[in-house]
């Protein structure tokens, strides 16, 4: 803890010369976020730390991929077992990839064998905007928010009218291209958007002698309407298709193939103080594993079937009522596996009460989920707000989360145990937010108890964590430079042995700088991440690391701009995750790379 302390100096002192430096003329620009509580929301009314991401700052980043952009996030850490396209973990806050939820337009991504859901190959062309909520959220979205919910928004801003290509190529053999649309025909908003992506890849394991390359290419389409019928009546569609192929390492080359397919579909109401929408969602999810031969050897298959009717009616203008029924199905029984059940069912009810005035905020919530797989678990929340001066808001924050157990830790052959019951959390959080004409600041702790941890083989609920942590952001500005500045210092003990959860590390932060000047863009993004261990047992350390990123864009016309990105700058020689079976090695991350591509817009 004594490290912790002295990070937690240093990331101080980080903020008064990042103060003392700037000259920032700060203006309000009103963020409105729907995933905190599933209406759309003003971003400083939301009891809960978030992070919105705009289609802007992802076209103008160094990122590679939707991973690399999370990356450079507070409170979140992405392993990888090689480059794109293989085997990622996201750690939110610690906690692991099937303890916190991944969206795609409010559809849950999350599989339900693992758990965790896989977006290496998700298109970043495709992505309009990003929003991050930190901390738990069951009593809004039930099962696995124990860490965080991640919500990818494909659907453009309403009034948006653009039609763009875009096509470029870099190392390792990469090349891509794309095309988005959006339109708006009297009352319907239509879009659409289209990639593809292909690379060789590189050798992340070449210490084994194979001489492998590990590529990948993969096909995103995005297609989606919104209809007004009247003032109080509209509709959203959307269908999205993504096919993939990786090549990946298991004693010789094998190929994962993977082909997903979401459709959505809301109606929703709003008269006066009255709201209401009832929600659809499916989504197939096939991952089919080829072996060195070529020949198939296993496949798991994911179909999800849910239905979600929120209601919510203003009371008055200072309190909210909402409340919401909601129906969901997994169903394996097309995966390989021979699982002991094949499918399950979960029903919930959920209600929250809001409260905002101008100067004070609270929420309460709670949630009822009954699965028939593991019984039923009751959760909730509780928050409040409060702006003590014109420029300072205090947020606090308290709740429970639990994550179901997955049809692999119950129903696996020779592994599973039906009898295993959810794993449990109780969070807290204080945060603090400051805007002053220099600079932003937003301050986070938080500690996550979790309990009935599930581990070993067969499954068992026998361990126990806890996850202390500090987050902090600074925005500021030095002349034309805009700076965001990013910390986090987190203690993930195993309560049972005291040591560090594997592949989590203590201390991490980021800078980004952006200059606009005439019809140049430049950004520069570094990153530095302690070291961290790939087994429980704390002996195999992944070495601390640091990496610099370059963007340039230059603007030959308004509509048409040309873009280069240099990946790790300096060559760094780096792993996020090791290899153990046949040999123990480190999975290498990519190394110097670059990437130059052109984007016109009609």
């Amino acid at each position: 803890m004594k490290a912790l302390q002295y990070s937690a100096l240093a990331l101080g002192v980080v903020s008064a010369i990042a103060a003392a430096e700037s000259n920032n003329d700060s203006s309000e620009v009103e963020t409105m976020v729907i995933t905190a509580n599933r209406f759309e929301q003003p971003v400083d009314s939301v009891i809960a730390s978030v992070t919105v991401i705009e289609r802007e700052e992802i076209e103008k980043s160094a990122a590679n991929d939707l991973l690399d952009v999370l990356s450079m996030q507070p409170g979140i850490e992405i392993n990888r077992n090689g480059g794109r396209g293989q085997t990622t973990s996201i750690f939110i806050r610690g906690t692991n990839s099937n303890q916190s939820i991944i969206l795609l337009n409010g559809t849950r991504l999350n599989d339900a064998t693992t758990g965790g859901a896989q977006l290496s190959l998700l298109a970043l062309d495709l992505v309009e905007r990003v929003e991050i909520i930190r901390g738990a959220r069951a009593s809004t979205y039930g099962s696995d928010a124990i860490g965080g919910v991640i919500n990818i928004i494909t659907k453009p801003t309403k009034g948006t009218e653009e039609v763009s290509v875009v096509a470029g190529g870099g190392s390792d053999d990469r090349y891509y291209g794309g095309i988005r649309g959006v339109t708006q025909v009297e009352d319907t908003q239509l879009y659409f958007a289209a990639n593809y992506d292909k690379s060789k890849g590189y050798d992340f394991l070449p210490d084994d002698g194979l001489d492998e390359r590990y590529g990948y290419d993969t096909t995103n389409l995005n297609l989606g309407l919104n209809h007004h019928f009247n003032e109080q009546w509209e509709a959203d569609l959307s269908y999205l298709y993504s096919d993939g192929r990786s090549e990946y390492e298991s004693s010789g080359k094998w190929t994962d193939k993977s082909r997903k397919q979401l459709f959505d579909g809301a109606l929703k109401f709003h008269q006066g103080a009255l709201f209401s929408q009832l929600l659809l969602n499916y989504m197939d999810d096939q991952r089919d594993y080829y072996g060195t031969d070529g020949s198939f050897f296993s496949g798991t298959n994911t179909k999800r079937t849910q239905v979600h009717w929120l209601n919510g009616y203003k009371l008055n203008e200072d309190w909210l009522m909402q409340g919401g029924l909601e129906w969901k199905e997994d169903d394996v029984s097309a995966s390989t596996t021979a699982y002991e059940e094949t499918k399950r069912t979960n029903k919930a009810a959920h209600l929250n009460a809001i409260f905002g005035t101008n100067r004070y905020d609270a929420e309460f919530g709670v949630r009822y989920d009954d699965s028939s797989a593991y019984g039923s678990s009751t959760n909730y929340n509780i928050g409040g707000g409060a702006l003590i001066a014109d420029n300072w808001r205090l947020l606090a924050s308290h709740s429970t989360a639990f994550r179901a157990p997955t049809f692999n830790e119950l129903y696996y052959p020779g592994g599973g145990n039906p009898e295993l019951k959810p794993e449990n959390s109780t969070n807290y959080e204080l945060g603090a937010e400051a805007f002053f004409d220099l600079f932003d600041l937003s301050l986070s702790a938080y500690r996550n108890d979790i309990d009935n941890l599930i581990s070993g083989w067969p499954a068992e609920n026998i361990d126990k964590a806890r996850i202390t942590g500090l987050e902090a952001v600074i925005n500021f500005e030095t002349g034309n430079i805009r700076h965001r500045v990013v910390g986090d210092l987190m203690d993930p003990e195993d309560l049972d042995t005291g040591n560090q959860l594997k592949r989590r590390a203590k201390k991490r932060f980021s800078w980004r700088g952006d200059l606009d000047i005439q019809d140049w863009s430049v950004a520069a993004e570094w990153s530095w991440r302690d070291k961290s261990y790939n087994d429980d047992a704390n002996t195999l350390e992944i070495p601390s690391y640091h990496l610099v990123h370059l963007f340039a864009s230059y603007a030959i016309k308004p509509q048409w701009s040309i873009d280069g990105k240099i990946h790790n700058l300096f060559d760094e020689d780096y792993a996020t995750a090791i290899n153990t079976y046949p040999v123990t090695q480190p999975y290498k991350a990519p190394g110097r790379s670059f990437e130059l591509s052109t984007r016109y817009k009609f």
